[in-house]
């Protein structure tokens, strides 16, 4: 073999499908794991539909696929390939019954930090594994994209679960790009678990947009909590997902203009308002200000109250003809409302 675990080339051979196909290159844990000197290769074959580039759904009709093992070892001078004398004992098999399901993701749109779970049907693949440390899991990761989903603190060592039966999951989604589609892959101890066809997609009304996992940006914190419609206030806003440059924040309908930006981190100059923001139904909040300039965010808490009681206001006499509603003041995404 190569010294560089990493430039020796899988290659299999499938009975059923009868073509020959290019593994994807070793991991770096592989090539970690791997002592090609003396003749040690670690590597994860992966799912069936990834090592065969054929649509998950075309394999369904196989309960067992064979594939037969070689090497291509890419060294300075030359190409050497090795293959096993007898292919018995280079010959791998895809079993359906030892084949992990992933069934959902839930939710399938998530964010850095997001907690998520997965729904997943083991089989029989328990009835194999049978050397994993007590501190151990049957799996040893799951990702989301590139990105390792976080169980440290939601599963405990000591779980079991159950064969033929849909178990679940908790983590946490780690760091990643944005994106309209990430692939989810879990790896077991004896390789990846396959996705169900039907459960794993969720799509538009059309059928024709689909994903496995969505991720989006996400807001943490905002640093203003009130504001006046002149504008020109400076806003912090701290989050996940910014870096991308197509950052259009809104403030009560109004643009606030960027000033600089981060992956995690933007500031913006709020611009000058027509009015005051109007209050909406689930916030509570104190009467507005009667200058009508000062502005608060939604959700902030109510303004506190002198001790002493307020001098009686005279009764306003009755208009001579009904003030019509104000229209309807939406906020797009950043989801900052200022309310008077």
């Amino acid at each position: 073999m190569a010294d560089d675990p990493q430039s020796n080339i899988i290659q299999f051979w499938s009975n059923e499908l009868k073509i020959k196909m290019t593994a994807p290159k070793l991991t770096e844990d592989d090539a970690f794991l791997s002592n090609t000197p003396t003749g040690t290769l670690v590597y994860r074959v992966p799912a069936p539909h990834t090592l065969t580039g054929q649509p998950q759904e075309s394999l369904w009709e196989f309960e067992a696929l064979h594939m037969v093992l070689s090497i291509q070892a890419v060294k300075p001078d030359f190409v050497e390939m090795l293959a096993c004398k007898s292919t018995s004992k280079c010959t791998l098999r895809y079993h359906r019954h030892y084949t992990p399901v992933l069934k959902y993701v839930v939710p399938p749109v998530v964010y850095r930090e997001a907690e998520i779970e997965l729904v997943f049907d083991p089989k029989s693949i328990m009835n194999r594994i049978k050397d994993v440390a007590s501190d151990d899991l049957p799996f040893v990761q799951a990702k989301i994209g590139l990105a390792n989903i976080d169980f440290e603190g939601y599963v405990r060592n000591t779980a079991t679960y159950r064969g033929w039966y849909n178990n679940n999951v908790r983590g946490k989604v780690g760091d990643q790009k944005i994106a309209d589609n990430h692939n989810v892959n879990m790896l077991w101890e004896t390789g990846y678990a396959i996705h169900d066809p039907i459960t794993m997609n969720t799509c538009d009304y059309t059928g024709k947009k689909c994903y496995v996992t969505k991720t989006i940006p996400a807001i943490f914190s905002i640093d203003q909590k009130q504001g006046y419609v002149t504008g020109g206030q400076v806003i912090t806003v701290k989050g996940f997902g910014f870096g991308n440059g197509k950052i259009k924040p809104m403030v009560d309908g109004v643009e606030c203009k960027i000033i600089d930006q981060t992956a995690e981190q933007f500031r913006c100059r709020a611009g000058k308002a027509a009015a005051p923001s109007k209050l909406t139904e689930n916030v509570p909040v104190t009467p507005a200000s009667t200058d009508g300039k000062k502005r608060r965010l939604e959700g902030e808490a109510p303004a506190p109250t002198a001790s002493a009681p307020a001098e009686p206001t005279p009764s306003a006499p009755a208009p001579a003809a009904p003030t019509p509603a104000a229209p309807k003041v939406e906020t797009k995404e950043v989801p900052i409302r200022f309310i008077g």
